[in-house]
Order: structure tokens, then C-alpha cells, then sequence
């Protein structure tokens, strides 16, 4: 093979992985990095659910598994909730920035992929090479606002259990 054509193969290969990887970590900021309008909505108006309208919503039902599931999220936000008191000890999660408060939440949603996230299978076009897909996971909720109320619940009994 020719050291041009290994090259510019190198090359097309790497700027695939490269598109790949950022378009697999960029879907969270990509036009909505400020969106904050339902995080702050949530948090405001403290909306929040019983454990069986939460679990509805979510797609689960009353099986071991799926409520196995629920639990290992209700763990991991509580898990989250008290680290945030610890080190802030704020009186409510609005006094913190709320992108932060929308990251994090989406980093809780991450851990549960299969609930909070669809696969969407898209081709990139690029000129230089064939086509090729890509799968970009998109939330399955506006700004993960369910694993917000959540949080805020938490959050609000570690916050009255410590006064």
C-alpha cells in the first residue's frame, strides 16, 4: 500500500473514532447546555410523587426485578443526596448552581442507561469516506426531571433529619 493512501486511512480512521466519541459525549450539552427552566421548575415548586407514581412513570411494575431496579436508584440518589449535604450544607438544592445540579443528575442517570436513555442509530456522512452509524443515546425525560424530584426529596429528609 502506499504511505499516502496508509496515511490518509490512518487518519480517516482516527477522525471516525474521534467524531464517535464526541458525539457519544456531547448529545448532553448539544443545544441544551443552559436548559435549566425544569430543573429549576422541579426544585421549586418541590414536586414530587409517591414511590408507585415514580415507578410508574419509569415503565416498572411490581415484579422482584423491577423492583429490585428502583431500589439500586432510590440507593445511588440517596448516596448522592448525602454527599451534596456533607460538603455544601445547603438548606435546599436551589442554592447550588443548577447546571451542576442538571449534570449531576444526569451522571445518575447514566448509571441506569437502559431506564433513562433511548438509543437512536444515526449515519454519519463524511465526504472522505462510506457512511457509517452511530448510536447516540438520547433521555427519555426533559433535563432527567424525575431523578431530579427525586434528589430534591432526598436531599429535603437528610436536610430535616439533620436539624
Amino acid at each position: 500500500m502506499d504511505i499516502f493512501v496508509a496515511k490518509l486511512v490512518k487518519y480517516d480512521t482516527e477522525l471516525k473514532e474521534l467524531v464517535e466519541e464526541y458525539l457519544e459525549n456531547s448529545i448532553f450539552t448539544m443545544g441544551v447546555c443552559n436548559h435549566t427552566t425544569l430543573t429549576y421548575l422541579t426544585l421549586k415548586t418541590n414536586l414530587e410523587f409517591t414511590d408507585t407514581q415514580y415507578k410508574f412513570m419509569l415503565g416498572l411494575n411490581d415484579t422482584a426485578t423491577h423492583q429490585l431496579m428502583y431500589h439500586g436508584i432510590l440507593v445511588h440518589i440517596k448516596i448522592v443526596a448525602n454527599e451534596l449535604f456533607k460538603y455544601f450544607k445547603v438548606s435546599n438544592l436551589l442554592e447550588l448552581p443548577l447546571t451542576n445540579i442538571k449534570d449531576i443528575v444526569y451522571q445518575i442517570g447514566l448509571n441506569f442507561k437502559d431506564m433513562f436513555f433511548v438509543p437512536i442509530t444515526t449515519t454519519v456522512y463524511q465526504s472522505w469516506s462510506s457512511p457509517s452509524p452511530v448510536v447516540r443515546y438520547i433521555s427519555r425525560f426533559n433535563e432527567m426531571w424525575i431523578i431530579t424530584s427525586l434528589l430534591n426529596r432526598e436531599y429535603g429528609r437528610i436536610g430535616n433529619r439533620g436539624q
